[in-house]
């Protein structure tokens, strides 16, 4: 299978001006969070520096709660965002990113039809841009990318790939169905394990077209430097005329 995954509208990416200042923000956001935490950026943490990035970016950004817009996280004025934070690997050159739960169309003893797995894809795949933050944390001084990719994105399009069954090789499901595979396209591939879910997993290779989407980075100190008393402390020593309430 190799057509196209169906898209819902045209494509718009943000302009030029509102890429600048969310930039800007993407920097000084992350930078003070590592002011006061030492730990990593990730899931729910991503999602709150998110917001606040594309609010003080004029974004208007707004949560998504329920499951009327399957698949997003957040949405603006630009589009509708589904978060995602993830790691390097290797030499930097991919990372993976973990997706939609799939039992309901493919699971142990029912691997199901590639074809109702890929029309399940679709469905919860609402949203406009994977809102991806990524991070380097093997240097002394780690880094972050954030990368706006379109849902359609070349290695994050399951339409591309053909796909096969994957069997086991060893232990208690040796020579049974535990999933399904994909072939790999340009360094990405995609893999569904029945027991981890059926979890859809993207190994998505960091290509030179790949990188017109990273849209900021961000090298931080990784030692924090402030308590959140410490911050309170000050923050009231600068607002001494009561303008600052605890």
């Amino acid at each position: 299978m190799t057509h196209l995954l169906r898209i819902s509208k045209p494509f718009v990416y943000p302009s030029s001006s509102v890429l600048f200042e969310c930039y800007r923000n993407f920097i000084k956001c992350v930078s003070g969070y590592h002011i006061v935490n030492s730990t990593p950026i990730k899931e729910s943490v991503w999602e709150c520096i998110n917001m606040q990035v594309l609010d003080a970016s004029g974004c208007k950004p707004s949560t998504v709660t329920g499951s009327h817009q399957s698949g997003t996280d957040i949405t603006c004025s630009f589009g509708s965002l589904a978060n995602t934070t993830s790691v390097y690997g290797g030499d930097g050159s991919f990372f993976p990113m973990s997706s939609y739960r799939l039992t309901s169309v493919c699971s142990l003893g029912q691997p199901g039809a590639i074809t109702d797995v890929l029309k399940e894809i679709d469905r919860r795949s609402s949203f406009d841009f994977h809102s991806v933050l990524v991070r380097n944390q093997k240097l002394d001084q780690p880094y972050y990318d954030w990368y706006l990719l379109p849902r359609f994105y070349g290695g994050l399009n399951p339409h591309q790939y053909i796909w096969s069954y994957s069997i086991g090789q060893r232990g208690r499901y040796a020579g049974q169905v535990i999933g399904w595979e994909s072939n790999v396209v340009n360094g990405s591939s995609m893999s569904i394990r029945f027991n981890m879910s059926s979890q859809l997993w993207t190994k998505l290779h960091v290509t030179p077209e790949m990188k017109q989407y990273r849209i900021a980075s961000c090298v931080v100190n990784r030692h924090r430097r402030l308590s959140y008393i410490e911050l309170n402390d000050r923050l009231r020593d600068v607002c001494s005329h009561g303008l600052f309430r605890a």
